[in-house]
Formats: C-alpha cells, structure tokens, sequence
C-alpha cells in the first residue's frame, strides 16, 4: 500500500495540475503578411504542445494514484503514447483511441527545427535555441523515467518514478511568466513573442 506520504505528494501534483491549468498560452497574431501567418502558425502549436504537456501531467498523476497495478499500468502506457505518438517504438494502440497521435517528442523535434530557420531578431535565437535544447532534453527524460516505471512491478516503485516523470513534465511545460525559467514550451512562447521580427509589441505574452 501507498504510503501516507505517497498520497500527499499525489495531492500535490493534483492541486499543481489545476494551477497550471489557470496559466495562459500564446494568443494568435492578426492574419497579414507571410511572416504574421507562420507565427501564428508557431504560436498555436506551441499552444498546443503545452495543451497536451498538461494532459499528460494528468495522466502521471492518475498512475501515481492508481489503486492496482493493472490501472497504473495503464496510465503510464498512455503517458508514453502521449509523448511518443503513434509512430512510436513503444506505442501500444490498444489503450489510445484509433485517430493518429502526433507524440509530443515528435512535434518538439520538428518545431524546435524550425524554429532554428525561422527569422528571429539576433538576441532572441540563442535563448530560444537553448530553451528548446533543454525543453527536448526533458521530453526525453519523461520519456525514459515513464518506460522505467513500466518495468517496475511493485505499486509504490512505479508511483516514484512517475513522480519522477511528473517532475520533468512540470518543467518542461516551464512559467511563461518567469524570466529566470530556462526551458519550457511557455517559455518558449514568451520568446518567440518577443523576438519575432512580425511582431509589433502589442501582443499579450503568455
């Protein structure tokens, strides 16, 4: 059985889970020139990815939560499948409904490359560059902790490692409104606002 401090920290992830919810995400530019268009473009799945990062912060708390190991298991499938989408070396269509999941792993790749060819004002690619280095980084750790709590067969040991899995989650989501944070999909949101060339200033950052 959970330990009593197992369950608190649980309680925690749950009250943090509706916290987070309450964060806002990048709003759209007015459609005009090309440039206006292709951040829009990036700003809705930026908004996007930070949609489906809190859904699978969801899905980790309810494996820590599970009463049995049988539904931890399940949940923790459908955190990998999340992360990894339908193309995944460990997706298991059977616990995921039959539309195609993109997989947020697969999303930030092809994101974050073109974010690296998308004209940005010079002082904004390099912490835009590194925030999506470490964002990625995190991805794949979530990725890894929750395969290893897969493995495990007793209750408590899978619910550490999806604790663990959470934690990575959390931050790559990141605070758009704290300029310290260093990765995280609102943060890069925040940047992307500020140092895209079609932007004029009067966008509300995330």
């Amino acid at each position: 059985m959970k330990t009593a401090q197992q369950w608190a920290i649980a309680l925690i992830l749950v009250v943090g889970l509706l916290v987070l919810g309450s964060l806002g995400t990048a709003t759209q530019a007015e459609p005009g020139s090309q440039e206006a268009k292709e951040d829009v473009s990036i700003e809705r799945r930026l908004a996007s990815m930070a949609e489906q990062l809190r859904m699978a912060m969801t899905l980790t708390t309810l494996a820590v939560l599970s009463p049995t190991p049988a539904a931890q298991r399940l949940h923790i499938q459908q955190v990998i499948n999340l992360l990894e989408g339908t193309g995944g070396r460990h997706f298991v269509k059977r616990v995921s409904p039959q539309e195609e999941i993109p997989g947020l792993i697969p999303c930030a790749q092809a994101l974050f490359a073109r974010l690296e060819t998308t004209p940005l004002n010079p002082m904004g690619r390099e912490p835009i560059s590194v925030a999506a280095k470490h964002t990625l980084s995190l991805l794949n750790s979530a990725l890894e902790t929750s395969l290893f709590g897969l493995r495990q067969r007793r209750l408590e040991r899978a619910s550490d490692e999806m604790l663990k899995a959470y934690a990575y989650l959390t931050a790559a989501l990141g605070c758009g409104s704290d300029p310290t944070d260093l990765s995280g999909v609102l943060v890069l949101s925040r940047l992307f606002l500020a140092s895209s060339p079609a932007s004029d200033g009067t966008r509300e950052q995330p």
